[in-house]
Parts: C-alpha cells; sequence; structure tokens
C-alpha cells in the first residue's frame, strides 16, 4: 500500500472496488449503461449456477435486469439483504 493511496483512503480492497472497475470499464470503450448491462448478464450467469448448487449461500437464480433493477424498486430482494445487493458504484446514471 502506497502513501498515495493511504493519503486518499484508499486503504481496503472494498474501497477501491468501484475506482477500479470504472477503470476497467474505460478500458473497453463502454459507456456505463452498455457496461452495467454487460456485468449483469455475467452475474446472472453466475447466479444460475448457484441456484443449482445445494450448498449456496443464495441459491437464488437472478435475471440480468433483477441485477439492474434497485432491489426496493423491484421487490426482488429474497436472499440479498438490501445492503449487500449494490457494493459499490463509481459513477450514477440518473
Amino acid at each position: 500500500m502506497s502513501r498515495y493511496t493511504v493519503m486518499h483512503g484508499l486503504v481496503d480492497a472494498p474501497t477501491q472496488y468501484a475506482l477500479i472497475e470504472n477503470a476497467r470499464r474505460a478500458t473497453t470503450g463502454l459507456g456505463p449503461a452498455e457496461h452495467l448491462r454487460r456485468m449483469a448478464e455475467l452475474f446472472a450467469a453466475f447466479s444460475e449456477v448457484a441456484a443449482a448448487n445445494p450448498v449456496s449461500d443464495t441459491p437464488i437464480q437472478r435475471t440480468g435486469d433483477e441485477l439492474i433493477t434497485s432491489p426496493r424498486a423491484s421487490g426482488h430482494t429474497e436472499g440479498i439483504p438490501v445492503q449487500d445487493r449494490t457494493y459499490a458504484w463509481a459513477y450514477n446514471l440518473e
């Protein structure tokens, strides 16, 4: 960990997730909305695997749209606490 990262409060991985993901998105040339859509589809596939796993912590299959939509707005909160749905977000689409 460098002095620079400490000065900017980037002292652990969770505080850096959104920053790193935004930099990764920028290298692809995708806009925020398209990147979000693609990541949601990727994680929807992961949730399909988790749903079929008998020892999964959250065995619930989600669609890409469910993963993008706020759980408060969609009502799809079963198995995922609201505070855990959006972990980090580098920019606001609204």
